[in-house]
């Protein structure tokens, strides 16, 4: 008889343990669920107005590049310019110089 009654105790003391674990375990999920679904929506838009402003900030890097790309370039051009003209005035020079020179030795 001590048997079948310490049984049957054992098994509803379990039965009661387990329906308060569960119970907790419901309620924690649901408030974590809560809570995850407002920090991911939170989070998400962070993220979406970083990525915006990242791309942005490439956008006016690309166009400053090309923009100093281009300033280089005109630079580049006009120190070129600059050498073939100075070039073309030292060869004039040069002519003008051997010209007098037999004129005046003439």
């Amino acid at each position: 008889m001590a048997q079948p009654d310490g049984g049957g105790a054992g098994g509803d003391d379990g039965g009661v343990d387990g329906g308060c674990v569960d119970g907790g375990g419901d309620i924690g999920g649901d408030g974590g669920g809560d809570g995850g679904d407002l920090v991911s929506v939170v989070v998400m838009v962070m993220l979406m107005v970083v990525v915006v402003v990242i791309m942005m900030l490439m956008v006016v890097a690309m166009v400053v590049v090309v923009v100093e790309m281009m300033m280089l370039l005109v630079l580049v051009v006009m120190v070129l310019g600059m050498m073939v003209v100075v070039k073309v005035v030292v060869k004039v020079m040069v002519v003008v110089v051997m010209v007098m020179m037999v004129a005046s030795g003439g």
